[in-house]
């Protein structure tokens, strides 16, 4: 099925998606699926009481030992069991000798059997790693969808911690970052990650006073007190202001600003989903201060794989096509491409059409 999933996507992607008022491969053999119920019929399987029930009213209506006309007709109509059925069955009892042909051969414990968790392991596991039941099962080496059916069971119960963060809004750190889409090779190596580099606005001053924590003089990191963030918000400066002009031009810069579209976070590539991930991953490291935040965030940075940076650009090509399809407007939601899937696959392609 995943296979038969992943040609219906490749076609879409490559096919369908460019041609308007067309539906998807995918979308219409779900269509045809739901409407036609299965690909395959369920053989249904008769309860022992069932078959007992419809072999006394064969017994009742017959001649000794001969299954007259129109027998099976009257038993079918009163029981709802199909008339082919009930031959097979009267024809089974004949050769097995009466109430012994009834019995079902199927297995009482088929199907899949069911995977041995215990819960306590669970206490085992840093509560770093185990925030989502996705990080959870990686830790414990199962499928996502074991844990999931654990908890619905009620063998696991979410948590949420109340203890309060010593950090406050004045440990905020902003950050600036730049990447570009990642590069790989003919075999899907990566020779070019992408990552051009992550810088926090913050700043080393010597402490003034002693604490528990260290002596005084003692370097520490500080946020800086006044940071602008210009993306064209109402509440910010004109691209001409003043003020910044004087500033940006000072000792021979050239610093100017360019806004991009309002309202429009689907343009740029970090906040379409590069912050959104290494704020989750940055999460999970647990920060105490703001040399930790520093620290980790550019731990969460160097660990953040080149192949899901690579699918958040391709995600912002697709949100282009949709700009364009609405003249300029955002009036869109962000496609769905299956880019996880289609990456396994090895169909994944290097630009959409």
């Amino acid at each position: 099925m995943l296979i038969i999933r992943g040609i219906a996507l490749l076609l879409d992607v490559k096919y369908v998606k460019n041609v308007a008022n067309i539906c998807s491969v995918w979308d219409m053999g779900l269509q045809l699926f739901r409407a036609n119920g299965t690909l395959r019929r369920r053989r249904r399987w008769y309860r022992l009481h069932e078959k007992q029930t419809a072999y006394t009213m064969l017994l009742e209506r017959i001649a000794p030992g001969v299954l007259g006309q129109g027998v099976s007709q009257e038993v079918s109509v009163l029981t709802g069991i199909p008339m082919g059925i009930l031959r097979k069955w009267w024809k089974k009892f004949k050769d097995v000798g009466g109430m012994h042909g009834l019995e079902n051969k199927k297995s009482r414990n088929c199907g899949q059997k069911r995977i041995a968790f215990d819960p306590e392991v669970i206490k085992q596991v840093d509560l770093r790693k185990r925030t989502t039941l996705n990080d959870l099962a990686n830790e414990l080496n199962i499928a996502k969808t074991t844990l999931g059916r654990r908890l619905q069971e009620g063998l696991l119960r979410r948590h949420t911690n109340a203890i309060k963060s010593t950090l406050t809004d004045d440990n905020k750190v902003m950050f600036l970052a730049a990447v570009a889409r990642p590069r790989f090779d003919a075999n899907g190596t990566v020779i070019f990650n992408g990552k051009l580099g992550i810088w926090p606005f913050t700043y080393k001053e010597a402490a003034k006073r002693k604490s528990k924590n260290r002596d005084a003089g003692t370097m520490v990191t500080k946020v800086l007190p006044a940071v602008t963030q210009d993306d064209n918000a109402k509440m910010h400066i004109p691209v001409d202001d003043p003020k910044f002009v004087a500033v940006a031009q000072a000792e021979g810069w050239d610093i100017r600003l360019t806004c991009q579209p309002p309202n429009s976070p689907n343009q740029n590539i970090l906040d379409l989903g590069f912050f959104a991930a290494l704020q989750s991953l940055f999460h999970k490291l647990s920060p105490g201060s703001i040399e930790d935040i520093v620290m980790k965030v550019q731990h969460a940075f160097d660990e953040y794989l080149a192949e899901r940076s690579n699918r958040i650009f391709l995600t912002l090509q697709a949100c282009m096509r949709e700009v364009l399809k609405q003249l300029g407007g955002n009036h869109y939601k962000v496609p769905h491409l299956w880019k996880a899937v289609l990456g396994r696959l090895g169909a994944l392609p290097a630009a959409l059409e």
